[in-house]
């Protein structure tokens, strides 16, 4: 790549790595597919770069400017095909495989729609596709797929993601604003925390909702930081942070009854939201003189004996609880600043922090 004065390698070791002028290494891939790549080309138009591999798939990376962003894909007509070169040429990607060559319009991707209809900063976007949810229920979902959003402006909406056609708005009561949202995968509700410490559950389908509360607990004394529905041994949990600290636990627990009415039978279903149990998080955390106990952000993890809550927080500990039980696990160290996000890669656990910087744990 004369212009661009560099030079992409790949070799035995399933890497791909890009060169500058000064020799200098700025990009680097492994093959996620653990085998190796076979063909590279450069699309002087677009400035992306093109990779096929042993298995079929071809990976499509932004690597100017020393950004990086990669597509997987698997051209379709070529399934067990191993390629053996590609070449792109005027938008055309050109595949040679040991029996045959096939090529493939490029369609640079375009922005279809602008969707307005909230006033204020949008918190949170949940894309229901039905052949992902039937993963998890293990059900059949007869439906379109689905857009959720939550606003600033106390508004959530339902969007039909084909027509970008708002189906329904629900406005939360004007004293308690929203502040984060999640979805309930087996009851088919939304779940949403408010900065008075509410949660609320609702039904999009028939527009009403239901304030959670409890007289053993469960109700938080400052605002609801995140929210997240997970299904753990056939059970659904709904589990709330807060900045006051502590951790709610709720059972999403459903009932089916039949009805008869002349000779007629129909099934309906009754969501039962009971609180389980709470965790305080302060209790665990070793503070300095100017460090918080405010909870950011919740991750599950489920491994072969157990399922755990990981907390992270402004304590920059990370502490691990067992979900079922609320029992204290463990404590991680290692930030510097506030933990603010947790995500789980196969048997690694990610976390980010205000020190900027990313956590890498065996679980």
């Amino acid at each position: 790549m004369k212009k661009e004065s560099c030079i992409f390698t790949i070799g035995y070791d399933q890497t791909i790595k890009g060169y500058g002028k000064n020799k200098d290494e700025f990009f680097c891939m492994t093959n996620p597919n653990k085998c190796l790549y076979t063909s590279i080309c450069w699309d002087h138009k677009q400035k992306l770069l093109y990779i096929s591999d042993e298995q079929g798939y071809v990976y499509v990376a932004y690597v100017y400017m020393g950004e990086k962003y990669t597509i997987q894909m698997k051209p379709k007509g070529l399934e067990g095909e191993k390629i053996r070169r590609i070449n792109v040429y005027d938008d055309v990607l050109f595949v040679f495989t040991e029996r045959c060559m096939k090529a493939f319009k490029i369609k640079m991707g375009e922005k279809t729609h602008d969707i307005e209809g909230h006033t204020d900063s949008i918190l949170k976007i949940i894309a229901l596709e039905p052949s992902r949810l039937e993963q998890k229920t293990k059900e059949k979902i007869p439906d379109d797929p689905k857009i959720i959003t939550c606003s600033l402006d106390n508004t959530i909406r339902l969007w039909d993601s084909i027509k970008i056609e708002t189906i329904n708005v629900l406005e939360s009561p004007e004293h308690s604003e929203l502040s984060c949202m999640t979805f309930l995968v087996g009851s088919c509700l939304v779940a949403t925390g408010h900065e008075d410490g509410a949660l609320r559950l609702w039904n999009l389908d028939i527009s009403s909702s239901v304030l959670l509360k409890s007289q053993k607990g469960g109700n938080h004394s400052n605002s609801i930081s995140c929210i997240i529905g997970e299904n753990f041994k056939e059970q659904e949990f709904l589990i709330a942070g807060s900045y006051d600290g502590t951790i709610s636990i709720w059972e999403i627990s459903q009932k089916v009854s039949t009805g008869k009415d002349s000779g007629n039978s129909s099934l309906s279903t009754t969501i039962f939201p009971q609180f389980s149990h709470s965790i305080d998080n302060t209790k665990m955390c070793e503070l300095d003189t100017f460090e918080g106990t405010e909870v950011l952000c919740i991750h599950f993890y489920e491994d072969d004996r157990d399922g755990y809550l990981i907390v992270g927080g402004n304590s920059k500990e990370i502490q691990v609880y067992k979900l079922k039980t609320g029992e204290y696990f463990c404590t991680m160290v290692g930030h510097q600043d506030s933990v603010t996000c947790i995500a789980e890669d196969g048997n690694i656990l990610l976390t980010g922090s205000d020190d900027e910087t990313i956590g890498i744990w065996n679980t």
